[in-house]
């Protein structure tokens, strides 16, 4: 079972991967159908993040696909299969850029590049990104295991420490 899309992590790359020593916590919700969900996290990530002003802009952020976690074995195996990790093991974000509160992007999964955007906030030296994405995009196929299927449409919130 599939829980969260590679976009969605490249999106996450934007705001967390700022060279540090600070840990990033990357959290994907995969909505079940006909009902429940469950998350994916993610930690392990390349790049850095710069600050000019109030913009925020993050150049080929990457992120190993294969440490992604969902606390179960067999799901975790699941998604390794269905992200074709041992084929594609990384998510780049190929450039980003956020002002006030919103962020766009260009985000390389499985060789396929699409825009992304969402919202972020930050407090500190720590923030927030917020966005949804869809799995289809990325030619990610359908996961479904013992009647239960992943919702193609994916929410995904990232903590991260960021630049001042």
């Amino acid at each position: 079972m599939i829980a969260l899309s590679p976009k969605a992590l490249l999106v996450v790359l934007f705001m967390s991967a700022y060279a540090s020593a600070q840990s990033t916590r990357v959290v994907m919700k995969a909505k079940l159908a006909p009902a429940g969900s469950f998350n994916i996290e993610g930690n392990s990530l390349k790049g850095s993040l710069t600050k000019v002003g109030n913009t925020y802009r993050g150049k080929n952020l990457v992120l190993d696909l294969t440490g992604l976690k969902s606390g179960m074995d067999l799901r975790d195996k699941h998604i390794q299969e269905h992200f074709e990790t041992s084929k594609f093991p990384s998510a780049e974000l190929l450039e980003a850029e956020g002002k006030d509160g919103k962020f766009t992007g260009k985000l390389k999964i499985r060789g396929v590049t699409k825009p992304v955007t969402g919202t972020y906030e930050v407090s500190g030296k720590q923030g927030k990104a917020r966005f949804t994405t869809k799995m289809s995009d990325f030619k990610i196929k359908k996961a479904s295991y013992m009647g239960l299927g992943v919702k193609d449409e994916i929410e995904v919130e990232a903590e991260m420490p960021v630049p001042n």
